[in-house]
């Protein structure tokens, strides 16, 4: 969105920045002025150095107008800094632009066979081109060159998000490969251009469980909480995690959040508290949630509506032992 209002020549002049936040015309000027803001700030700090950023912040502070502010510290005139900015911005943009011009003329692209992507790559490379190669290589069971076009299609254009995106393909790809260290890198690439993808940090935390690094698995998950703070599973395995890594606390917190989050199976997250409890050295609390554990289990089985017999009996005979060996 960015990119195209940039290429479409629709970035607010810095005269009218503030009402791009003030008085937006339509649903898009809000964010984009948000992202404007972080681009003129990375300016300022990379041509005239951060001290610049403190001294304009300081005039700010004395009711100077933006105006005034470029004119005393930049020594430019609005219509000078309007210049200079977007000359710097489109150097950096510009080959995104590129790519994401290429993407607007992609009509027939899926349509074209191996030889074709190949030879039209060979006379310009664009994003779209590298998918189709990527594309008609992973049908062929070619993952590593599948893979390699996915690379330079996100180095030409390293912004494409939501589903099905580049990032996630590729990381499939790596998986597929075997080499999990390079899905890692991917997948993270794709969560810091897109934080709120739940799915992505997911799949993140489960790479990191995998390799028995607790501590990267746990910064998955707590990124997937500021996502959607409301998902039990999530926070079960969070507790797990701090439970064997000695961090009572932290687990308990982790295991009480499950629990008020009303998991379809009740018994375990009250199973999983009492550990946590019982980890901790607080036995009688620890009792108390076996014995509701216990409670709600004999409940299920006479309803018999959300759990598999065999795993009910399983989870009976786990409680009931824990109750036994503890107390």
């Amino acid at each position: 969105m960015t990119l195209k209002a940039l290429d479409d020549k629709r970035w607010f002049k810095i005269a009218d920045l503030d009402a791009g936040f003030q008085q937006p015309k339509t649903p898009q000027d809000v964010p984009l002025a948000y992202f404007q803001a972080s681009q003129v700030c990375e300016f300022i700090v990379e041509r005239y150095g951060f001290d610049a950023i403190l001294q304009m912040l300081a005039r700010y502070r004395n009711k100077a107008t933006t105006a005034d502010a470029l004119r005393q510290v930049l020594k430019l005139s609005e219509d000078e800094f309007d210049r200079q900015f977007l000359e710097y911005v489109r150097g950096k943009a510009e080959p995104h632009l590129i790519a994401l011009r290429a993407a607007a003329d992609a009509a027939g692209v899926e349509k074209l066979g191996k030889e074709q992507v190949l030879q039209q790559l060979k006379e310009r490379e664009s994003f779209v081109l590298h998918l189709r190669a990527h594309s008609l290589y992973a049908a062929q069971g070619d993952h590593k060159q599948a893979a390699a076009h996915l690379e330079r299609a996100l180095e030409l254009f390293p912004f494409q998000t939501g589903k099905g995106n580049a990032y996630e393909k590729l990381a499939q790809l790596y998986e597929k490969i075997g080499d999990l260290a390079a899905a890692r890198r991917t997948l993270e690439s794709l969560v810091k251009l897109d934080e709120n993808n739940l799915e992505a940090l997911k799949l993140l935390a489960e790479h990191w469980e995998k390799t028995g690094d607790a501590g990267k698995t746990l910064e998955a998950l707590q990124l997937a909480f500021f996502v959607n703070p409301f998902d039990y599973a999530l926070h079960a395995r969070a507790g797990d995690l701090h439970l064997s890594g000695g961090d009572y606390d932290q687990s308990l917190r982790e295991f009480r959040v499950a629990l008020a989050l009303q998991p379809p199976n009740a018994a375990e997250a009250n199973y999983n508290l009492a550990r946590a409890l019982h980890a901790a050295g607080k036995k009688s609390e620890a009792k108390r949630a076996v014995l509701i554990a216990l409670r709600t289990l004999r409940v299920t089985v006479k309803r018999n509506n959300c759990c598999s017999r065999s795993a009910i009996r399983s989870d009976v005979s786990e409680a009931s032992s824990a109750k036994r060996d503890w107390f």
